[in-house]
């Protein structure tokens, strides 16, 4: 069975004339802006220097705190329900945003993502060193990212706009009549190549307010280094937060091939994939605790990094008993990341006064919504996920004995999946039963 999980995300910029730009907090600063962009349109920005190694590290670092920091916000907005989300991805997202914005726009992405006084070449450097180092093709495991922009037939993107996203972002801007049907099935082709198919559809209908379209997609290929064996795979009993039960595929699988600690709160298993250095962890609560315990004990860059030092093999072996299970986002408050960017601090870029002039020869535009749709499928073979984000900018509109250490997941569960040698979060989430 081939195994994948993909994250796409797109960026949808609206625009319609009528509403200024006004979120400076010093006037002179508004005035001395808003008459550079009227003498020629161009990046208010002088881009900074060349990425440092200290910069890399820390930012290597802020990105799993953005990470955690999403996943948390997201899971006490969705208690007692299964998640699955990238938030590399919407990362990947707003550094591209952050190329393109200004002022206090600019200031709150940068501080969100936790880049905060950096400038943006230095970001740009280091998603595009992120998007080589970590981008792998070999054997069963593979991971890919793509990124593509789309403008309007009639509009252009900024010249160093469109530059910075094809040096850095590998994406190449094509102008599109957006009101022909064709421009529809042309975006979904990328969409359905990128995924490997399993994302075929993203857009239905172009409205007339939008002006460009900004897409990043994350594709992840990967088998068990040691699966479990299917014959061994039963219906088992699942018992929710809430003490009600159902009955669960239930995998079966006996190895010291993983890693693995038990504290008392909870236990945690990393598994391999069969190549790379991609893994899977997941913490199970211990009796009397739930998913929100870990999560708000774990989920942090720091806690998380000496969770996984601290990882080691079982003696002599462990038995895990994990759910085969399907995580997808259920209605459109989950799909939502609007309310969860913004308690994060992400406020201006969601107001009219948003201030994006580096992205179109048009200003005015504003962030009008972020959702992502996602799935995730955990089998005797691997793990097959997949995800859509799309973000607006709109101007106007196996049994065991007591004598070997088990891994029963019977209950709620938080997982990771992870580059184990960049400490990369690509995919995290909680199971809570079907």
């Amino acid at each position: 069975m081939k195994t994948k999980s993909i994250i796409i995300t797109t960026l949808t910029l609206l625009f319609a004339a009528g509403i200024t730009s006004c979120s400076k907090s010093d006037g002179e600063e508004t005035t001395q802006n808003t008459k550079e962009k009227e003498d020629t349109p161009q990046f208010v920005d002088d881009k900074g220097e060349a990425l440092t190694p200290a910069q890399e590290q820390a930012f290597g670092k802020s990105i799993n705190d953005f990470t955690f920091n999403m996943f948390r916000t997201m899971a006490a907005q969705h208690p007692r329900q299964s998640l699955v989300s990238s938030p590399l991805s919407a990362a990947t997202l707003l550094a591209m945003l952050n190329d393109g914005a200004w002022g206090q726009t600019r200031e709150q992405l940068l501080q969100v993502l936790g880049f905060e006084g950096a400038k943006s070449r230095s970001v740009n450097e280091y998603f595009q060193k992120l998007m080589k180092e970590t981008v792998t093709s070999g054997g069963t495991t593979k991971l890919t990212m793509a990124n593509a922009m789309y403008v309007r037939q009639g509009y252009e993107f900024l010249s160093a706009y469109a530059t910075d996203m094809s040096n850095y972002y590998g994406a190449t801007a094509e102008t599109l009549d957006f009101d022909d049907a064709k421009s529809v099935d042309y975006i979904n082709s990328w969409c359905n190549k990128q995924s490997n198919g399993m994302i075929p559809q993203m857009v239905t209908q172009i409205p007339p307010a939008t002006l460009s379209l900004l897409l990043n997609a994350i594709y992840f290929s990967g088998k068990w280094k040691t699966p479990f064996e299917k014959e061994q795979t039963g219906y088992g009993a699942f018992t929710q937060e809430d003490a009600k039960t159902s009955e669960t595929e239930m995998m079966h699988l006996g190895t010291k091939d993983v890693l693995f600690r038990e504290t008392q709160d909870y236990k945690a298993l990393q598994m391999d994939y069969e190549a790379g250095d991609f893994a899977m962890t997941l913490l199970l609560p211990s009796d009397g605790k739930t998913t929100a315990d870990i999560i708000g004990s774990v989920m942090g860059n720091d806690t998380w990094s000496a969770l996984c030092a601290s990882l080691t093999t079982p003696e002599p072996y462990i038995v895990i008993t994990l759910p085969r299970f399907t995580i997808e986002t259920g209605d459109e408050a989950m799909e939502d990341l609007t309310g969860t960017l913004k308690k994060m601090g992400a406020v201006a870029m969601f107001s009219p006064s948003a201030d994006f002039p580096n992205i179109l020869k048009e200003d005015n535009l504003a962030v009008s919504q972020l959702r992502q749709k996602a799935k995730l499928m955990v089998t005797e073979d691997g793990t097959e996920a997949a995800a859509i984000t799309i973000s607006g900018l709109d101007g106007s509109p196996m049994p065991g004995t007591p004598t070997y250490p088990t891994f029963k997941a019977d209950h709620p569960f938080v997982y990771v999946i992870s580059n184990s040698k960049t400490g990369v979060v690509y995919f995290i989430g909680q199971y809570h039963g079907e």
